[in-house]
């Protein structure tokens, strides 16, 4: 189980954050018992002040790891 708190990916809006699929927060495998989740992503924008760089690199042409 990560030791962080983790993230959905998107807002309550329903905007689908830009940077998920890079972000360990959202990328991370949680526990299925035990794990917290923040209410909604807090994106801004491509903008997030609680973004964890998973390492993961994607294609720019087709946007995918």
């Amino acid at each position: 189980m990560p030791d962080i708190t983790m993230c959905t990916g998107v807002n309550t809006a329903e905007e689908i954050c830009p940077q998920r699929d890079l972000c360990y927060r959202y990328t991370a495998k949680p526990d299925p018992l035990w794990q917290s989740f923040f209410s909604e992503a807090w994106f801004r924008g491509s903008l997030c002040r609680h973004f964890m760089d998973n390492g993961a690199e994607v294609d720019k042409d087709t946007k995918r790891q």
